[in-house]
């Protein structure tokens, strides 16, 4: 598998992904730019068990992408691979995704109930979680921290 990561620039510049910041707005905003504009976009980060539950209403747009928008990571969380591997085998790869970036960083209390930094405490799920998005055949990355603390 060809990845795109081998294809940046070097050194390359992420945006990277936040939380009720980075839609599909906010990324063609940044990306106007033409000196400074990253190389790389991110999601906001979406929860596989809300999408595997409620679908595309449960993650309220974070994976809206368009054509133009190249290399774009999505960046799932949770803390059920079963569920990681259907919404990114089932929808991320169908949807034209560049890459997936899991979220093993997050400290927030709402995600380290069942993902995020919550899984630096659980490696046995984090590599189950590693595991199935490679399923999707798209080249991961995972976003995490240091250490474990709570917010």
């Amino acid at each position: 598998m060809t990845s795109f990561w081998n294809d940046l620039p070097q050194p390359f510049f992420i945006l990277a992904p936040m939380e009720a910041v980075t839609d599909v707005v906010f990324r063609h905003v940044d990306k106007l730019k033409q000196a400074g504009a990253p190389d790389i976009f991110f999601t906001e980060f979406a929860n596989a068990t809300g999408w595997v539950h409620a679908g595309d209403k449960a993650i309220a747009g974070r994976l809206i992408k368009t054509d133009d928008e190249h290399p774009l990571v999505a960046q799932i969380w949770g803390g059920e691979p079963g569920d990681m591997e259907a919404i990114l085998s089932l929808h991320c790869a169908e949807l034209g995704f560049d890459g997936i970036d899991i979220n093993m960083g997050c400290p927030a209390k709402s995600a380290i109930k069942s993902g995020g930094a919550a899984l630096i405490r659980r490696p046995d799920i984090a590599v189950a979680a590693i595991a199935a998005a490679k399923t999707a055949g798209l080249p991961v990355s995972v976003k995490t921290r240091l250490g474990y603390t709570y917010c």
